[in-house]
């Protein structure tokens, strides 16, 4: 499938992300991520189109087409005689001599339900407040580059994490297309439109003071998603949930709850 070692570079536009930056280069280090801070000049070098006080580069970060690497997985599960039951809601879920009836019996359920992961647990009889499953929607829109500057960027181009989202940053696809995005903000509906009013927060963003070749007519809205997070609005980090439920009478029962698409888990190391 079609993938591409493209490295990333998180750029500090002040002295705050630059103190930062330090910190993450440490931290990286510590845990054996190959990383290198660059001056003014190799940043120049890497990418001439970019603007910053200071610059850590991981050139091992890649990129992989995502439809191509879920079409591998599916033919894999599928020769193994798994069957996928696509639009289908689950109602309910009951304990049983043999594991669990979800309209058929399972000896082992992995609840992956995503946006409706902590539903999908209540279900199975867990007090999800008590366990702090509780989902909280929050939405992210991307813009597309136009104007002919693609080839501006080579590399993933990330802001410094000041909050639990990096923010806005250059997205890159194994064609070689840049998307700028997302900038999260929690919704109570799942709804898929852009909110093209929000392109203002885009510009604001800090990672548009590292690309001064951009204008405002250069970015058109695209595409979204919604993240299942377990931290609400306001709330401090809080990692996801991978857990066998056999401590609560639930043997064979295990919860994927609140995985976020987690590109900022790459500089939170």
């Amino acid at each position: 499938m079609a993938h591409k070692k493209c490295g990333k570079i998180i750029v500090a536009i002040t002295d705050i992300e630059a103190e930062e930056l330090e910190r993450l280069y440490r931290r990286g280090k510590h845990n054996g991520v190959p990383l290198r801070m660059l001056s003014k000049r190799e940043m120049s070098q890497l990418e001439p189109n970019i603007r910053g006080t200071a610059a850590l580069y991981s050139p091992t970060t890649g990129i992989v087409d995502s439809h191509a690497l879920m079409r591998h997985f599916l033919g894999k599960a599928h020769s193994n005689g798994t069957r996928i039951a696509y639009k289908t809601k689950v109602i309910g879920i009951e304990r049983v001599s043999k594991g669990y009836e979800l309209r058929t019996e399972s000896r082992v359920v992995i609840n992956c339900a995503g946006l409706y992961s902590d539903r999908v647990a209540e279900m199975a009889g867990i007090d999800i407040g008590k366990a702090n499953y509780s989902i909280h929607w929050c939405k992210g829109e991307y813009y597309s580059m136009s104007g002919g500057k693609n080839n501006l960027v080579n590399r993933l181009i990330y802001p410094v994490p000041l909050s639990i989202s990096v923010g806005a940053h250059v997205c890159l696809d194994v064609s070689g297309r840049l998307r700028l995005g997302p900038l999260f903000y929690y919704v109570d509906d799942v709804d898929y439109k852009i909110d093209d009013s929000r392109k203002k927060a885009v510009l604001e963003s800090s990672i548009m003071k590292a690309l001064p070749f951009l204008e405002p007519s250069d970015l058109d809205p695209e595409t979204s998603g919604i993240m299942a997070m377990l931290q609400g609005q306001g709330e401090g980090f809080r990692d996801f949930v991978i857990r066998h439920e056999y401590d609560r009478g639930l043997p064979g029962f295990i919860n994927l709850v609140g995985i976020e698409s987690r590109k900022q888990r790459l500089v939170r190391w």
